[in-house]
């Protein structure tokens, strides 16, 4: 009965999308099967592009996916796969990726970044509307006024009407942002696929705002680190790559991260800040005593456990910045728009 039972599950492979449904008696027969057996599976699930079954198998014997990829991958496979649930093959990256051939591994993060980049450039087209960036800064000749944000401006400075100038003009900008942006990245134990996601996400909008040259992202788990710092002429694709392979370590040293960000913000012209965390550190000095010297933004990368939130609350107030709590990937390009449409 049981035979049979497994029999006519493989039978099915189709009907395969939802591994948590699965039972727990295939997941036993998995753990139990060869090398050989192993490897037809999985073979069976890069042909459906099973990406969520392929790293429960993973999970269960990582070498075997590994190899099975190493061998059989090609670039419209995986693009596939890739492009079907960007989520699920992070996470199956980060798993298989230090078992994969150098050729495999190459191939399986540079088709990740691509996906992600893609994606952001689409997401920021329909966010605009035009595909033109758009912000708002002071009034230079030839420039259209933003009227709302003008009104609401005069309202606010209390100014009488005889002595506003140009100065208190919003004046609608085309192109890039003027002015510098550091994002600083937890890449401590608790970064999980999801999360690291909505990071390499994060980066490849922001590169639709800012200048390249003026764009700073920083790392942290134990200690703080440059994944590209002022002026390193690496593209973006690369700093998303880089972020994809970040190794997440125990610890979370927040204030020297925000140390190392004060110090590159110095650097810049009119500085803006995001930290992306879920907020827990547990090593270094008082993040909030740095977080009171720049204009903190804070993106809690939240999941079930909440642990984080208040804290991510905490800096956000005492940087004078906003806090956005993220769980799905399509809100960042609202959030980075909100922070990053003004030049003052």
């Amino acid at each position: 009965m049981r035979g049979k039972a497994g029999k006519n599950f493989f039978d099915k492979w189709e009907d395969i999308q939802a591994p948590d449904l699965i039972p727990a008696l295939f997941w036993k027969d998995l753990e139990k099967m060869d090398y050989e057996k192993l490897k037809k599976v999985v073979i069976r699930a890069l042909s459906l592009s099973n990406t969520k079954l392929l790293v429960k198998i993973a999970e269960i014997n990582h070498v075997v996916v590994a190899r099975a990829l190493s061998e059989s991958l090609h670039e419209n496979l995986l693009d596939s796969i890739v492009e079907r649930d960007p989520e699920s093959s992070i996470r199956l990256y980060r798993l298989v990726r230090w078992k994969l051939n150098e050729r495999a591994r190459a191939l399986f993060r540079s088709l990740l970044s691509k996906v992600i980049l893609r994606r952001s450039r689409v997401s920021m087209n329909l966010f605009e509307g035009n595909g033109r960036g758009r912000y708002y800064g002071r009034y230079e000749a030839g420039d259209d006024f933003e009227v709302e944000l003008t009104i609401e401006r005069l309202i606010s400075s209390g100014k009488p009407i005889d002595h506003v100038s140009y100065d208190d003009v919003v004046a609608i900008k085309r192109g890039k942002r003027r002015g510098g942006l550091v994002i600083i990245l937890d890449a401590s134990g608790s970064m999980s696929g999801s999360k690291i996601l909505r990071a390499a996400t994060t980066a490849a909008i922001a590169s639709h705002f800012v200048d390249k040259r003026e764009l700073s992202v920083i790392g942290f788990n134990n200690k703080a680190f440059f994944i590209k710092s002022i002026n390193d002429k690496k593209s973006i694709k690369k700093v998303v790559e880089e972020i994809l392979d970040i190794v997440p370590l125990g610890y979370t040293n927040m204030y020297d991260a925000l140390r190392l960000a004060l110090e590159e913000g110095r650097r810049m012209k009119n500085p803006s800040y995001i930290l992306l965390t879920d907020g827990e550190y547990n090593v270094g000095g008082d993040p909030y005593a740095l977080a009171e010297k720049i204009r903190l933004n804070v993106i809690y990368l939240s999941d079930n456990r909440k642990r984080g939130s208040k804290t991510c609350k905490e800096l956000a107030e005492a940087g004078g910045g906003r806090y956005y709590e993220v769980r799905d990937v399509r809100r960042i390009p609202h959030i980075l728009t909100e922070l990053l449409s003004y030049e003052y």
